[in-house]
């Protein structure tokens, strides 16, 4: 197997303040994806990075700070990406180990020269872990079935206990890190990564009550990193779920979920109708900033007198690719061109 090596698309000036959004497409699945099953998490235990001592002594100190001012940071193993393949059966990406120290300093490093100069840090050193260090995220949308028929987009509002580059931002229930404490299994000694539907589930029933044989296969959609300042700086796999469960059955749960606290306030539920996400779209404040009208506010359910809206870097681009899906690959395009100020493909 050869794999398309990531490390080097990641090496990008994140560090230096942008105020368009920036995102690297490590793959595009098309318009209506692919089923999970074709996606395959291959781990490979010889394909971790290797940071040098200075640079995990300089992490190591950073978070020993980061820690004390956030007592909710816990240094877990994460999945790291380190390679995109293909096989005759599918998509293969190659992952190893991270850990969310060194993940959470290559964020800070690459936003706050302060701290890149605080803990003696020089750019090439922050070039290197922005390039190393690329954990990947599941990022499902979750489809409902609406009583016309028409699929609905499940929408929530990060809450005031997530990471502060989401928290108070709309996003899509069901996103979170691949952790190797529960999305690993080990059998004859061998350790690999679980199915993606698998991983898939577990997060969305954490955080929604949805459980994993009331969804659909998901389909992948594509993969992608938000690099502008302030994101998340990881990696996402951008996939499209439905659950045949009613709107009514899914609020009736909400607040059971272990996770329930990452969105907090009522669900946000769009319908999946073109002039609706279109304006919607429009309304988000780091795009067209333009308020959604009322005959198309009104069908918004979970709005209340928003008019405007503030989305997560991902969600953002799921919204782009989720408008694809649903209406064609024109609607995509002309997101892509009408927003080229704000929004850069590298």
């Amino acid at each position: 197997m050869v794999y398309l090596d990531v490390r080097w698309l990641f090496e990008v000036t994140s560090y230096i303040y942008c105020m368009v959004r920036t995102y690297d497409v490590l793959a595009d699945f098309g318009s209506q994806g692919v089923p999970a099953s074709s996606v395959n998490l291959d781990y490979r235990l010889d394909d971790t990075y290797g940071l040098s001592e200075s640079l995990r002594n300089g992490i190591l100190r950073a978070w020993e700070e980061y820690s004390k001012s956030d007592e909710r940071l816990s240094n877990s193993l994460l999945i790291n990406l380190r390679g995109v393949g293909n096989t005759e059966s599918g998509t293969s990406l190659c992952v190893g180990l991270s850990r969310f120290m060194d993940y959470y300093a290559m964020k800070e490093f690459s936003d706050k020269e302060d701290d890149r100069v605080k803990y003696g840090f020089s750019e090439e050193d922050v070039k290197s872990l922005v390039g190393e260090v690329n954990v990947l995220s599941s990022f499902p949308a979750i489809l409902l079935e609406g009583d016309s028929g028409v699929d609905n987009l499940l929408m929530g509002v990060k809450g005031r206990e997530t990471l502060k580059e989401g928290r108070l931002r709309l996003s899509f229930p069901g996103a979170g890190y691949l952790r190797a404490d529960v999305d690993t299994s080990v059998s004859d000694g061998v350790m690999s990564v679980n199915s993606l539907q698998s991983i898939v589930g577990r997060k969305i029933g954490s955080e929604t009550g949805i459980m994993p044989y009331e969804l659909d296969e998901a389909n992948v959609l594509a993969i992608v990193k938000d690099t502008y300042s302030g994101s998340h700086k990881n990696p996402g796999i951008m996939s499209v779920v439905k659950s045949g469960i009613s709107v009514e059955e899914l609020l009736e749960r909400k607040g059971g979920a272990e996770d329930s606290w990452e969105h907090e306030g009522p669900y946000v539920i769009v319908p999946l109708v073109e002039e609706i996400i279109s304006s919607f779209i429009d309304s988000d404040t780091s795009l067209g900033n333009v308020p959604i009208p009322e005959k198309y506010a009104c069908e918004i359910s979970g709005l209340g007198n928003t008019r405007t809206i503030e989305t997560t870097g991902k969600s953002m681009f799921m919204l782009f690719l989720a408008g694809r899906r649903s209406f064609g690959s024109e609607f995509y395009d002309g997101l892509l061109e009408k927003y080229h100020d704000s929004l850069v493909l590298e």
